[in-house]
């Protein structure tokens, strides 16, 4: 699930289920009052076998998947809604199947559970829209967003800069090629570290020294899940604890923001990570290989939104970092 519509379909389509079991509901009581026709009683096992619930079952297990991508206490709070959403539907679907013209419990426990299904999803919206109000974002961000204007290259340097200035460590006006690790006098360079900056290769190793280098705590990790929900949190309890992420990806768009097929299958690139709204399912983040004109001046950190899906498979990196560095990724931290 990818976006706030088709979540608000799913649900939708959820409700009208079980506004359908409560039709059916009222015209099976109806029947009760002639129950002595035959006519009356095929209608009644009509109905009955009329309503099946898996689908809704599913739709609920895709909304839960969306929820429980979210953080803190709105994702907590939207999957006990969900999940009791999901144990009435599952409720009902036994139960309905065996009512009968001579029992009432039976349709009063149906009827609790259209009840209890409606009311879970007005606690899930209400969850949602506070999380679709609430936009999570780091603590610090730099004051200015520079850009490569498109050039390939030094994308570290960019993306080393905006940390440090965010911290207030480097001057938000210098220039970021600087930071690059080949323009960097750093200590202790085994030969193929050497040879990388020679080359202008820079591993995660490298840009980890940089930021030390210059007082930011910067560990490479690779993130660890069975899917791509797993994975980025990591990145965004750390967004949430107050500190950006820098990340190195395979960078699918150009220098105007347009998507280029085949571009991040040799493109590596490194960005920056300042925010994130789980409703919504954006990251926002600074990428410096942008044009400036190209910059999202919607977002509230950061130059350019990512969705979630798509940011997830471009962070499994290009056909030569995908082998080693998949999901690499640095959470920042100022000594």
């Amino acid at each position: 699930m990818s976006s706030q519509e088709s979540v608000e379909e799913l649900v939708s389509g959820v409700r009208r289920d079980v506004g359908g079991v409560a039709d059916r509901l009222d015209a099976m009581r109806d029947l009760r009052d002639v129950a002595d026709d035959s006519g009356a009683k095929k209608e009644f096992q009509s109905l009955r076998r009329s309503v099946d619930l898996r689908q809704s079952e599913d739709k609920l297990r895709e909304v839960k998947r969306h929820v429980d991508g979210w953080s803190g206490e709105h994702r907590n709070a939207g999957l006990r809604a969900v999940d009791e959403a999901l144990q009435a539907l599952v409720d009902i679907g036994e139960t309905y199947p065996r009512l009968t013209i001579g029992r009432d419990d039976r349709f009063e426990d149906v009827v609790r559970g259209v009840q209890r299904v409606e009311e879970q999803l007005d606690v899930y919206e209400d969850v949602a829209r506070e999380t679709a109000n609430r936009d999570i974002v780091a603590g610090v961000r730099p004051s200015r967003y520079h850009t490569q204007a498109g050039y390939e290259g030094f994308c570290s340097g960019y993306a080393v800069h905006s940390v440090l200035s965010a911290y207030g460590l480097a001057d938000a006006e210098e220039d970021p090629w600087e930071y690059d690790p080949m323009n960097q006098d750093l200590e202790g360079l085994s030969l193929v570290d050497r040879l990388c900056t020679g080359l202008d290769v820079t591993t995660p190793k490298l840009v980890s020294q940089v930021l030390e280098k210059h007082g930011v705590d910067a560990p490479v990790r690779q993130a660890a899940g069975e899917d791509g929900q797993q994975r980025l949190k990591a990145v965004k309890d750390h967004v949430r604890g107050g500190d950006p992420v820098l990340l190195l990806i395979g960078q699918r768009y150009d220098a105007e923001g347009s998507y280029s097929p085949g571009f991040k299958e040799y493109a590596a690139h490194y960005l920056t990570l300042w925010g994130y709204n789980d409703f919504q399912r954006d990251l926002y983040v600074h990428d410096s290989f942008l044009e400036g004109y190209a910059y999202d001046a919607t977002v509230p950190v950061g130059t350019a939104r990512r969705d979630y899906d798509t940011f997830v498979e471009d962070w499994r990196g290009t056909l030569y970092t995908r082998p080693t560095m998949s999901y690499t990724y640095f959470p920042l931290h100022a000594k």
